[in-house]
């Protein structure tokens, strides 16, 4: 069963995660946390939220996924640029939402 969840862009090779989804009783996703299911919520998280709204209007309109670390192509998605990554190819979220109005 997965654990964490990312949002996609296949088009651009770009990815947001998500975090581990927490789960209600019955099995469905209740919300996402970046912070491993420690309690935040990423609702509760302005920047992050922000970068999603950002990540929509930038790769919407070509097809954006949610997709979990237990998808047969997450080998290949694992190697897309993350937006709020921290490796060197990655760009912060700092950086993304730089003079963005949105």
């Amino acid at each position: 069963m997965a654990e964490y969840a990312y949002l996609i862009s296949r088009s651009s090779k770009t990815l947001l995660a998500l975090g581990k989804a927490v789960k209600k009783a019955d099995g469905k996703v209740n919300y996402f946390s970046r912070e491993d299911g420690k309690g935040g919520r990423n609702s509760e998280n302005a920047l992050l939220t922000k970068a999603l709204w950002k990540f929509i209007a930038e790769h919407g309109y070509d097809g954006v996924e949610v997709v979990s670390d237990d998808d047969p192509d997450f080998e290949t998605i694992a190697q897309y640029r993350q937006t709020g990554g921290d490796t060197m190819d990655d760009i912060t979220l700092e950086q993304y939402l730089e003079g963005w109005p949105g």
